[in-house]
């Protein structure tokens, strides 16, 4: 899946799930999550191991709703 930003490399079932959710026309942006310290992260982290073979990354898209007067 590419954004506007960056390229997400999903498995095919989640991305099925989230393309309707990513590609939706929203007044606001995603912004790159880290859940566990409870801090907006500005480059999505990337762990690489097994001599570069693999990687992964785990890291939340959050999205805050719009106040009342937006969504009107």
């Amino acid at each position: 899946m590419m954004g506007d930003k960056y390229w997400y490399a999903l498995h095919k079932g989640d991305s099925d799930t989230l393309l309707p959710v990513m590609n939706a026309k929203l007044s606001q942006h995603y912004q790159i999550f880290d859940n566990i310290n409870q801090q907006e992260l500005t480059a999505m982290p990337v762990k690489i191991f097994d001599k570069g073979k693999h990687f992964y990354t785990d890291f939340c898209l959050r999205y805050t709703n719009p106040t009342a007067q937006e969504l009107v």
